[in-house]
């Protein structure tokens, strides 16, 4: 009996080991939607960005190729994801933070995308990273160069199980123009909860394997 059991925990403890080691990077681009305008006004109200499995983005338009933005050579053109408030030109529902809310069935570590500043000035930024509304990871930007400069930088966040991220410019200023691209996320699905069918499957394939061993001793 303690040879039969055993077994069964050590089938079990593989099968979680293989599954929490499969952890691979995905990307996030905004490339496979259709373009989108170069200009704020253009775009519209506030887009909701869903990538099943992944994350949602809010706060945002979709800009292809926006206009006077020489940055885009740091990007993967053609589409951007930003903000800009109503004297830049945007729709009175764009929010001053872009928020990437993580599926629930993704579990990430990490995110890390390139950060791009639409203004002319000098601007502070800052990322938070929160687990389950707990502030655990933030990554801060200081007087980042203009856009007419190719302002741009990376902001990577690193943090046990991150559920959310909130992306704003600090400063005080009512003003406010950046953008998002190339976001990468670190992480892995969750693993599924076996099925009481799988769980007794399991079980009397490890029951069998035990008996044939036990015959051949």
């Amino acid at each position: 009996m303690c040879r039969i059991q055993r077994s069964v925990f050590v089938l079990t403890a593989l099968a979680v080991i293989e599954l929490a080691s499969s952890q691979t990077p995905t990307l996030v681009t905004f490339d496979n939607l259709a373009q989108g305008p170069s200009l704020y006004y253009q775009a519209g109200a506030m887009q909701t960005i869903t990538v099943p499995g992944v994350a949602t983005f809010t706060g945002g338009v979709i800009l292809g190729y926006p206009t006077n933005f020489p940055a885009i050579t740091s990007a993967t053109a053609p589409n951007v994801y930003g903000t800009a408030s109503t004297d830049i030109g945007a729709s009175s529902t764009l929010s001053p933070t872009i928020d990437i809310a993580i599926d629930p069935s993704f579990q990430v570590n990490e995110v890390e995308f390139r950060l791009f500043n639409g203004l002319p000035s000098l601007v502070s930024y800052r990322a938070d990273a929160f687990s389950n509304g707990t502030l655990v990871s933030t990554w801060s930007l200081s007087n980042l160069v203009g856009n007419t400069f190719g302002g741009n930088a990376l902001m990577d966040l690193d943090a046990s199980n991150i559920t959310d991220v909130k992306i704003y410019a600090v400063g005080g200023s009512s003003q406010w123009d950046f953008l998002i691209d190339n976001v990468a996320f670190n992480g892995a699905p969750q693993p599924a909860t076996p099925e009481p069918s799988s769980i007794a499957a399991l079980g009397l394939g490890s029951l069998a394997l035990a008996w044939r061993r036990n015959r051949r001793s």
